[in-house]
């Protein structure tokens, strides 16, 4: 049974959680540093370009539908941070390529994501 309360972390203990909170937030701020910039871009151009736009749909897309559970902080261990820093993983989200043709209409890339969707759909299916 939990009859005694929790003990106090450790010296050592709140420096790795310092630790594990500073390099979140470090990849958090550079993550709003690109977005900034991409936003930067679109609004100064006036413009979205091929390659902003399916970003763009692919977050949008991506973003709302996590679960709850996705949305909460990360869970911070308590192991000593070394050399053998873990890094999250580059998103799995892989394009379409984009046609260099000035006929390449949002209607045929919306087409390319969406097959490329399904033939994801397919393989976790599978």
């Amino acid at each position: 049974g939990l009859s005694h309360p929790p003990r106090a972390p450790t010296l050592q203990e709140c420096e790795v959680l310092i630790r594990q909170l500073y390099n979140a937030n470090s990849l958090q701020s550079q993550e709003i540093i690109r977005v900034k910039a991409l936003l930067r871009d679109i609004v100064l151009s006036k413009k979205v370009t091929p390659e902003n736009y399916i970003l763009t749909k692919s977050y949008l897309t991506n973003g709302p539908s996590k679960s709850l559970e996705e949305k909460k902080f990360p869970k911070l261990g308590h192991q000593l941070f070394g050399d053998n820093v873990s890094r999250p993983s580059q998103s799995g989200v892989v394009l379409p390529a984009l046609k260099q043709s000035l006929n390449s209409s949002i209607a045929e890339r919306q087409r390319r994501t969406r097959a490329m969707q399904r033939d994801r759909l397919k393989k976790t299916l599978w």
